[in-house]
């Protein structure tokens, strides 16, 4: 059967990555606990790399959660990654076409989510620390 389209996992661990490679992933990212959006990871960005990198075999192995400068680059690039997946801290540059008031939160109650036994919304929206904003809006905190 012909292949029809790329398929890109994500994996918080070696256990994942192995899955996903043995169901035919064509690329991974390794993700830590910084990843936005859907996240499964428990420990933060780098350690997942080089046990997602063991299990990879042939496949590509990108990086992700947290990287926002070229200092996060290298230290992906050094464990092994072929790459890195940014996402969130493009929202806060001029090129960006969010809306001009957008303000990015970074959870600062992380350590909340396991306590509460994992609650189904993994996606961790509460009120955190800024890590970037677009224009001049207050920050204001919603309970």
């Amino acid at each position: 059967m012909q292949k029809m389209a790329l398929v890109i996992q994500t994996a918080s661990s070696a256990i994942g990555g192995k899955r996903s490679v043995d169901a035919g992933a064509d690329i991974l990212v390794a993700q830590g606990r910084e990843t936005g959006g859907h996240v499964r990871g428990m420990v933060a960005n780098l350690p997942p790399i080089p046990g997602v990198l063991n299990v990879a075999g042939s496949v590509q192995v990108l990086a992700a959660g947290g990287i926002s400068d070229g200092r996060w680059l290298a230290a992906a690039l050094c464990l092994g990654a072929s790459g890195v997946v940014i996402g969130t801290r493009f929202l806060a540059t001029p090129e960006s076409t969010a809306h001009s008031e957008y303000i990015v939160l970074r959870n600062a109650e992380a350590d909340r989510w396991p306590a509460e036994g994992y609650p189904g919304n993994r996606t961790r929206h509460r009120s955190g620390e800024m890590v970037a904003m677009r224009g001049s809006a207050p920050f204001v905190t919603v309970p």
